[in-house]
Protein backbone atom coordinates (compact mmCIF):
# COMPACT_ATOMS: atom_id res chain seq x y z
CA UNK A 1 0.00 0.00 0.00
CA UNK A 2 1.18 3.20 -0.59
CA UNK A 3 0.62 6.70 0.74
CA UNK A 4 -2.26 7.46 -1.43
CA UNK A 5 -4.14 4.53 -1.15
CA UNK A 6 -4.03 4.99 2.67
CA UNK A 7 -4.85 8.66 2.41
CA UNK A 8 -7.71 7.60 0.91
CA UNK A 9 -8.78 4.92 3.07
CA UNK A 10 -8.84 7.58 6.25
CA UNK A 11 -10.74 10.47 4.28
CA UNK A 12 -13.61 11.29 5.89
CA UNK A 13 -17.28 10.22 4.20
CA UNK A 14 -20.19 12.04 3.70
CA UNK A 15 -23.38 9.70 4.85
CA UNK A 16 -27.11 10.93 4.61
CA UNK A 17 -29.29 10.52 7.76
CA UNK A 18 -32.59 11.64 8.71
CA UNK A 19 -32.95 14.32 11.38
CA UNK A 20 -35.72 12.54 13.79
CA UNK A 21 -37.32 16.00 14.30
CA UNK A 22 -40.67 16.80 14.53
CA UNK A 23 -42.63 13.06 13.51
CA UNK A 24 -46.07 14.67 14.82
CA UNK A 25 -47.52 15.49 11.72
CA UNK A 26 -50.57 16.79 12.75
CA UNK A 27 -54.25 16.65 10.74
CA UNK A 28 -53.77 20.21 9.19
CA UNK A 29 -51.24 19.40 7.41
CA UNK A 30 -52.43 16.44 5.76
CA UNK A 31 -55.39 18.08 5.37
CA UNK A 32 -53.32 21.02 3.66
CA UNK A 33 -51.75 18.75 0.95
CA UNK A 34 -52.58 19.04 -2.35
CA UNK A 35 -54.35 15.60 -3.00
CA UNK A 36 -55.89 17.19 -6.15
CA UNK A 37 -54.30 15.26 -8.20
CA UNK A 38 -55.25 11.96 -6.66
CA UNK A 39 -58.82 12.06 -6.56
CA UNK A 40 -58.82 13.46 -10.27
CA UNK A 41 -56.96 11.25 -12.10
CA UNK A 42 -57.78 8.20 -13.65
CA UNK A 43 -54.64 6.22 -14.43
CA UNK A 44 -53.34 4.31 -11.89
CA UNK A 45 -49.40 5.31 -12.13
CA UNK A 46 -50.48 9.28 -12.13
CA UNK A 47 -52.22 8.62 -9.01
CA UNK A 48 -49.50 6.34 -7.29
CA UNK A 49 -46.91 9.30 -8.11
CA UNK A 50 -48.81 11.53 -6.63
CA UNK A 51 -49.57 9.87 -3.27
CA UNK A 52 -45.96 9.37 -3.34
CA UNK A 53 -44.67 12.30 -4.22
CA UNK A 54 -46.98 14.29 -1.60
CA UNK A 55 -46.36 11.82 1.43
CA UNK A 56 -42.34 12.52 0.73
CA UNK A 57 -43.14 15.94 0.59
CA UNK A 58 -44.57 15.84 4.18
CA UNK A 59 -42.15 13.54 5.31
CA UNK A 60 -38.99 16.19 3.88
CA UNK A 61 -40.60 18.83 5.71
CA UNK A 62 -41.17 17.01 9.03
CA UNK A 63 -38.11 14.71 9.21
CA UNK A 64 -35.49 16.39 6.44
CA UNK A 65 -32.62 14.16 5.04
CA UNK A 66 -29.28 15.29 6.36
CA UNK A 67 -26.19 15.24 4.83
CA UNK A 68 -23.08 14.90 7.64
CA UNK A 69 -19.19 14.06 7.44
CA UNK A 70 -18.46 11.03 9.49
CA UNK A 71 -14.98 10.08 10.23
CA UNK A 72 -13.46 6.30 9.96
CA UNK A 73 -12.74 4.34 13.12
CA UNK A 74 -9.53 5.44 15.34
CA UNK A 75 -6.44 3.78 13.88
CA UNK A 76 -5.22 0.34 15.65
CA UNK A 77 -2.58 1.94 17.16
CA UNK A 78 -4.09 4.68 19.14
CA UNK A 79 -4.56 3.31 22.34
CA UNK A 80 -7.20 4.36 25.21
CA UNK A 81 -4.76 5.92 26.95
CA UNK A 82 -3.20 8.04 24.09
CA UNK A 83 -6.72 9.31 23.63
CA UNK A 84 -7.17 10.47 27.09
CA UNK A 85 -3.58 11.85 26.71
CA UNK A 86 -4.78 14.10 23.51
CA UNK A 87 -7.67 14.99 25.01
CA UNK A 88 -5.51 16.14 27.91
CA UNK A 89 -3.51 18.23 26.26
CA UNK A 90 -6.19 19.89 24.03
CA UNK A 91 -8.49 20.35 27.18
CA UNK A 92 -4.80 22.31 28.57
CA UNK A 93 -4.47 24.16 25.48
CA UNK A 94 -7.87 25.44 25.47
CA UNK A 95 -7.88 26.40 28.93
CA UNK A 96 -4.20 28.21 28.16
CA UNK A 97 -5.49 30.21 25.31
CA UNK A 98 -8.53 31.58 27.12
CA UNK A 99 -6.51 32.82 29.97
CA UNK A 100 -3.71 33.96 28.00
CA UNK A 101 -1.37 31.91 29.64
CA UNK A 102 1.60 30.47 28.11
CA UNK A 103 3.44 26.92 29.39
CA UNK A 104 7.20 26.95 29.35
Amino acid sequence: MDFEEIMEELSPETKETIIMGDLNCDMSNLQAASWDMINTSLAIEDVWLAFKNTVLSLMDKHAPICSKRVCHAMLPWITAEIRISIKNRDYHHKRAQKTGLQSE
